[in-house]
Order: C-alpha cells, then sequence, then structure tokens
C-alpha cells in the first residue's frame, strides 16, 4: 500500500465528521499516527500506520480494555503475531 500523506483526508466510509490534528508515535520499528475524530455514535482514536495504511478506529471503552492489560497480554500478542507464518 502506498504511504499515506501526514495531513489525508479520513477514509471513505470512516463517517468521520471532524478531527484532530494528528500526532505520531515512533520508534526503532514503527510509527503511528494517531487523532481524536468525533463520529456521529461519538468519539474514537484513529491509529493509522503511514506505512501500510492500515488504521484502527477505537471507542473509549476499547481503549479503557487495553488499558486494563498487563504487561505480558501484549508480550503473548507480539510473540504471536510476528510467530505466524505469512500467506502467499
Amino acid at each position: 500500500m502506498p504511504n499515506l500523506p501526514e495531513d489525508r483526508e479520513p477514509l471513505a466510509g470512516d463517517g468521520i465528521l471532524e478531527a484532530s490534528e494528528p500526532f505520531s508515535v515512533s520508534n526503532e520499528f514503527t510509527s503511528m499516527r494517531v487523532r481524536k475524530v468525533r463520529l456521529k455514535n461519538g468519539e474514537r482514536l484513529e491509529l493509522v500506520n503511514p506505512r501500510t495504511g492500515v488504521h484502527a478506529l477505537l471507542d473509549p471503552m476499547q481503549l479503557e480494555i487495553i488499558a486494563l492489560q498487563q504487561p505480558d497480554t501484549f508480550t503473548r500478542l507480539l510473540e504471536r503475531t510476528f510467530a505466524e507464518p505469512k500467506d502467499g
């Protein structure tokens, strides 16, 4: 997928009515662009990987569930994600 411009328009079908200025969170492995968006049914946090175009919209309940996790939950998730063979 092509790189997305820093100020990209909302993805078609997202239903985004309003959006804050994006900011980036990066390390030596990846970079994610984050912004708060308002949809018809409430606010979400939009996460976008500018390199791949992969994105997610997370509501407050989903964010709370993430915040409640112990660090080892993420360690196991990363181990599974990168250990699985890729189709193709």
